[in-house]
């Protein structure tokens, strides 16, 4: 688990349920490159996602067509819908977005309230458009940017909810410390015993792949 950088507790079991899904796909569809595009590079700058070296760009513009079998975000297609035929352009087998759950409490209630309270400006990741931040939405979107889903769920279901507000920025450096102790892999397991509607109201992100 070393291997993924320490930017909290939620973060690092979101990767331990993503990447695993990914590295599937990676072996399933014979992909052999990949693009994050564009990219956090406070959360998602892992070289290791796939069992090939990932590459990372802040832009799409200025892009060769279809030189990535996989072109895919994490959080950006619900702030910048536009971006999805950009990844199509660039891709030559696959596209992929994942974008927060509009259903879960903690993002649909706890972090709209969280900015209220403290009269902020929300600059996290799940803001944008809440209509692309379900599945219909996000198939929406793809099947409007002419590509054919393959694969569409939900992923990063932990028990808790998204309330997406690291434990920093809610007590400042003054609170308590983060959690330091390891994140058991098996808690990912879970996952596959929960029913589809608590899957749909509890998962932190929803995603989408399509074929180009």
């Amino acid at each position: 688990m070393s291997m993924y950088k320490d930017v909290g507790f939620g973060n690092l079991y979101r990767k331990l349920s993503q990447y695993p899904l990914m590295r599937r796909w990676e072996k399933q569809y014979e992909i052999k490159s990949g693009l994050q595009a564009p990219y956090d590079p406070y959360i998602n700058d892992d070289p290791d996602i796939f069992g090939f070296q990932c590459e990372f760009s802040d832009s799409l513009s200025g892009l060769r067509e279809g030189i990535y079998d996989l072109v895919f975000n994490f959080g950006f297609v619900q702030r910048d819908p536009e971006l999805i035929y950009g990844m199509r352009r660039v891709s030559r087998s696959y596209v992929a977005a994942f974008v927060p759950n509009a259903y879960n409490f903690g993002h649909g209630f706890i972090h709209p309230m969280y900015h209220k309270m403290r009269r902020s400006v929300c600059n996290h990741i799940d803001r944008g458009d809440r209509t692309l931040m379900t599945l219909p939405g996000l198939e929406s979107l793809f099947e409007k940017a002419k590509l054919t889903i393959v694969e569409k769920g939900y992923v990063d279901i932990p028990p808790w909810l998204d309330t997406v507000v690291h434990v920093s920025e809610l007590f400042g450096s003054s609170g308590p410390k983060p959690l330091k102790f390891p994140l058991p892999k098996a808690l990912v397991h879970v996952e596959k015993l929960w029913p589809y509607w608590f899957k749909k109201v509890q998962a932190h992100h929803v995603y989408a792949l399509g074929r180009v």
